[in-house]
């Protein structure tokens, strides 16, 4: 990123050459005139490089159109398949999935506006409980299959 130029008494926009420029834009260091410049922007920005910043999400909330709730997400993606009897069989591969993303997405930010973090951590802890279960459940079954088999296996021998 090139730093802002200087401008001078004699400095115009560079989109249109005949306008005087009013400012720098600070992530291209262009001149730019009153029609160019971004008023909404803080570092002050030429119409480009605020559009760039929209058009890839920028560094900066204020120009973001969206943002993923991963913690609604991942709470939904565990809640639903619970709902409902014949689809709780889901949540083996919901809940584990709803945290490994939250986990990977924890410092994403979570909306433009302040949200405290109480959803994302019982998405946590009910994503890592229904996890767990999972995983004792599967432990109980092996457990329970081997206990069956090997009496009968070493009464034949």
């Amino acid at each position: 990123m090139p730093a802002p130029a200087e401008m001078g008494d004699g400095a115009v926009c560079w989109r249109h050459g005949t306008r005087s420029a009013v400012m720098v834009c600070s992530m291209c260091g262009r001149f730019a005139c009153e029609l160019c410049a971004v008023d909404a922007s803080d570092p002050p920005l030429c119409a480009d490089c605020f559009a760039h910043e929209v058009r890839t999400g920028g560094r900066d909330l204020r120009f973001t159109s969206h943002l993923v709730q991963y913690d609604n997400l991942c709470l939904w993606m565990v809640l639903l398949p619970l709902l409902g009897v014949v689809t709780s069989g889901f949540t083996l591969f919901t809940a584990p999935l709803a945290l490994i993303l939250i986990l990977f997405r924890w410092r994403q930010p979570m909306s433009v506006l302040p949200r405290n973090g109480v959803r994302r951590w019982f998405a946590v802890l009910l994503a890592g409980l229904v996890t767990l279960g999972w995983a004792v459940l599967a432990v109980w079954v092996i457990v329970r299959i081997a206990t069956n088999l090997a009496p009968a296996q070493w009464g034949a021998s």
